[in-house]
């Protein structure tokens, strides 16, 4: 059996860790992040690999430092949109927290 996701939020052709970096700066602890973002960058240029065999490490690695930051960002303009409420004040600040660190 096999599920695919899609995501269609903000839907793009473009560099492959955006994606990664994305969810992994705002939706793993800082700690959890740092524990397991190497082993994880590696395992999905790997699985990019299997359709762009010229994909390196390093360039998945280099790619995610770059794109680590849009999380904070798309957080940023978020303030500006949602409803100031107890619950997406705690959101926000949490996002804030793990994108920043």
């Amino acid at each position: 059996v096999a599920a695919w996701i899609i995501d269609w939020q903000l839907p793009a052709a473009g560099d492959p860790m955006h994606d990664v970096a994305y969810f992994l700066s705002g939706s793993v602890s800082p700690e959890d992040r740092r524990a397991c973002e190497r082993e994880l960058v590696t395992e999905y240029a790997g699985l990019i690999r299997r359709t762009a065999p010229d994909y390196t490490e390093d360039e998945a690695i280099e790619s995610y430092r770059r794109n680590v930051v849009s999380g904070l960002w798309l957080t940023v303009i978020a303030c500006s949109a949602i409803d100031q409420s107890e619950h997406n004040t705690a959101l926000i600040c949490a996002l804030m927290e793990r994108n920043c660190a």
